[in-house]
């Protein structure tokens, strides 16, 4: 699956939730009687307001920015932060609308059963995409080829993790050479060859993993990708870990920068 296709896909899933969410608080807060109004509030303006709203709050918060599966946690943790903030301010600008108002306080309750109720319809739609993309890639659809920069102990680890566990998104091409690879495996070339690498084996992502990364490392690999589309991705070292300095996602356990 694309990055391109999962952010549609990702959209009409939010699309639904925002929707469907909205219709079961227009009607608990319109129809059911629970809140006496004297005149009932549109239904359509501030569904088209508040779905605007929402993929702003959803954009902003980097929910759209990863084409890889994350882990079950951090997605429902990343779909938690965004939709408590979102809601939070909602909760402010109607509490500040009920004031100007003199509207009954009541209705600032529906917010706390909008937010579980909305929570619940973004979760479920990524979890069923993100089951889908799973097992698109444990089939070898869509993978994206990636090629490992070191060839030490560690890079033939991680090589042996896309190769075990295709879901992540990974299709191992080959690795690619530096000055202090310390184990004789067969390599695509050089670093100074990266570039033609990439256009050859049409590869679209990087993971650099060196005893050591060194930031000259980076940096040429940073200048030769330079206008190329394709993600750079680090194997830190435990210090960086440890210290907070890398924010990282995982394989399996093997972290990545």
């Amino acid at each position: 699956m694309s990055k391109r296709n999962q952010i549609l896909l990702l959209l009409l899933s939010d699309t639904i939730a925002i929707i469907l969410t909205y219709i079961i608080y227009y009607y608990i807060r319109i129809e059911s009687g629970w809140i006496m109004l004297i005149k009932a509030p549109s239904f359509f303006e501030p569904l088209v307001a508040i779905y605007i709203y929402w993929l702003i709050i959803f954009s902003i918060s980097g929910l759209y920015q990863h084409w890889f599966v994350k882990s079950r946690f951090d997605e429902i943790s990343a779909v938690f932060k965004a939709i408590t903030i979102g809601t939070f301010i909602l909760f402010f600008v109607i509490l500040v609308d009920d004031v100007i108002r003199d509207d009954r306080a009541v209705s600032r309750l529906l917010i706390f059963i909008y937010w579980i109720i909305l929570i619940f319809f973004v979760s479920l739609g990524r979890f069923i995409i993100r089951g889908i993309q799973r097992n698109l890639f444990r089939k070898g659809i869509g993978l994206r080829n990636t090629i490992i920069v070191g060839t030490s102990e560690r890079a033939l680890s991680l090589k042996s993790l896309l190769d075990r566990y295709p879901e992540h998104g990974y299709k191992f091409i080959g690795f690619i050479s530096i000055k202090d690879s310390n184990i004789d495996v067969p390599v695509l070339g050089s670093l100074s060859e990266i570039d033609d690498i990439i256009q050859k084996e049409k590869v679209q992502e990087i993971i650099v993993v060196s005893d050591k990364v060194k930031s000259d490392i980076v940096f040429e690999i940073m200048k030769k990708t330079s206008g190329l589309d394709v993600g750079i991705k680090i194997m830190p070292d435990m210090y960086e870990i440890i210290s907070g300095m890398a924010k990282t996602t995982q394989i399996h356990g093997a972290p990545l920068i």
